[in-house]
């Protein structure tokens, strides 16, 4: 560096107190490596000795400095390095400042030798890559999402169906259409839905089921009544179910309570 930007390096490190305030370093590159991979964010190494002056000048970018929340710098110190390290950062006893910009695959992306504005430009475009890569996975997760609960939806119902109750099979198709439209089961829900409704011998099954299901809720009121002995009501309730169920087997039970009361 020239004898203008170590000037430049000072003024702004005595003008605004600490310009590496918000820059956090570690001197373990494994560890970042790790981290990196870990929390999505490319790593900037950096070899050399620990003095503001033989930092490179990218850092002393605003640019730069607002994007460091989202990057690991890592400083290696060359005095401590060995031959073989030195060897494969290009760092030499005459060159102790040297930057190098990785992405989390540990890929080289740019060095010091790079103009400022390309390297940031680098910086720019990794991180958008990130969080377009974080975006897409968010999607998947959410696809899953939607796929288990619609999966699970749909099992219920082809177990009710197995059963032949196909009120209970209509309402998680119904929910199934209802809560995860953009699932790979909400058009199968739609094709079975469609097929219950427009066959006349299960449309009639499902009418009696129907009409089962109301009768037996019907006859559970009756219970109520007898256990608040409220006999008379219980009669009058009775006589409801038979009338307006006839022919199912909550109306012949309704029937065998009526007698059994009436004795009593």
């Amino acid at each position: 560096m020239n004898k203008f930007i170590f000037s430049l390096v000072a003024l702004m490190i005595f003008s605004s107190g600490s310009i590496f305030a918000e820059v956090t370093w570690t001197d373990d590159l494994e560890s970042a490596k790790h981290s990196s991979k870990v929390f999505k964010k490319p790593i900037l190494l950096w070899v050399g000795v620990h003095s503001f002056r033989t930092r490179p000048m990218i850092l002393t970018e605003k640019p730069f400095l607002d994007l460091t929340s989202k990057i690991i710098c890592v400083n290696l110190n060359p005095k401590e390095m060995t031959d073989e390290q030195k060897e494969a950062y290009g760092v030499d006893n005459s060159n102790f400042s040297k930057f190098y910009y990785y992405d989390i695959d540990f890929n080289l992306l740019g060095t010091e030798n790079n103009p400022p504005n390309a390297v940031i430009a680098n910086i720019h475009a990794m991180l958008k890559s990130i969080e377009a890569k974080e975006e897409v996975a968010k999607v998947e997760k959410e696809e899953k999402v939607t796929e288990d609960g619609a999966k699970v939806l749909w099992e219920k119902a082809n177990r009710f169906e197995i059963d032949e109750k196909y009120d209970s099979m209509l309402t998680m198709l119904k929910q199934i259409v209802a809560k995860f439209p953009n699932s790979s089961y909400a058009d199968l829900a739609k094709l079975k839905i469609e097929k219950v409704e427009n066959d006349p011998s299960l449309k009639i099954l499902l009418e009696n089921q129907r009409k089962e299901e109301s009768a037996n809720r019907a006859l559970k009121s009756v219970d109520i009544l007898i256990k608040n002995n409220k006999k008379a009501e219980a009669i009058k309730k009775l006589n409801s179910v038979i009338s307006d169920f006839p022919g199912t087997k909550a109306a012949k039970d309704a029937g065998e309570l009526l007698d059994k009361l009436r004795k009593e």
